[in-house]
């Protein structure tokens, strides 16, 4: 049995935030901080965060020479994903070599609740998947500064050990007014590009590229729907 991140194993472990990050004016929002169990170890996670919503992670050991793609979510720069929407779908890159065994995690910050958890196996690398939550994730519309939720997803490199890689962002819902008033819900647009990407794929190369996300806009994308 794989041990599973000890902060994020119940709602007794969940009410241990020592921090509730406030959004900087431009950039990345911190990773909320938790506390762990003596007794239940926190998995190590391999390597350092480069870039918003990625980390320099990836299960494929490198060779003399070869450049490796990481394990990347497709977000912003500010690693939020803005909706009007209950529920977003998440978007990350599976470097070659990181299909395992994967846990994605969402949480209600201010309320120190994790709404929705699933281990699942990803069948394919070098792919970008698109992870379908369930009907029954239904995320409050309020100011930025009342509420955000937070997400990982977890690879395990190795059943035998707790060494993973990791990406992380933040999702902010926003309510009806501000929604349409909002130059850009990243949510909406993604799903829009990706709708289009086969009849009109420049709306999606450009879009991503704006993020500086251009490397991946030639990967194949793999939909999981969640919950089931």
């Amino acid at each position: 049995m794989l041990r599973r991140l000890s902060c994020f194993t119940g709602l007794s472990s969940l009410v241990c935030f020592t921090f509730l990050p406030t959004q900087p004016a431009a950039g990345c929002k911190s990773t909320p901080t938790f506390s762990n169990k003596a007794d239940d170890p926190k998995p190590h996670n391999v390597g350092s965060q480069v870039r918003c919503g990625g980390s320099l992670a990836s299960c494929a050991l490198p060779t003399d020479g070869e450049e490796l793609l990481y394990l990347t979510s497709l977000v912003p720069q500010n690693q939020i994903i803005s909706t009007g929407q209950e529920r977003v779908n998440f978007y990350i890159y599976i470097p070659p070599e990181t299909n395992k065994l994967a846990v994605l995690e969402v949480l209600d910050i201010p309320n120190g609740e994790e709404i929705f958890e699933q281990e699942f196996e990803l069948k394919t690398d070098d792919t970008i998947v698109r992870l379908v939550l369930p009907e029954s994730v239904q995320l409050l519309s309020t100011p930025m500064a009342e509420r955000l939720y937070w997400w990982r997803l977890s690879i395990y490199c190795d059943p035998n050990t707790d060494d993973t890689v990791s990406v992380e962002g933040w999702i902010h819902r926003l309510n009806s007014d501000d929604a349409a008033t909002t130059p850009r819900l990243w949510h909406e647009d993604l799903e829009a590009w990706f709708a289009e990407r086969e009849t009109n794929p420049k709306a999606w190369q450009q879009g991503l590229a704006e993020e500086n996300l251009g490397a991946y806009a030639d990967r194949a994308v793999e939909t999981y729907v969640l919950g089931n």
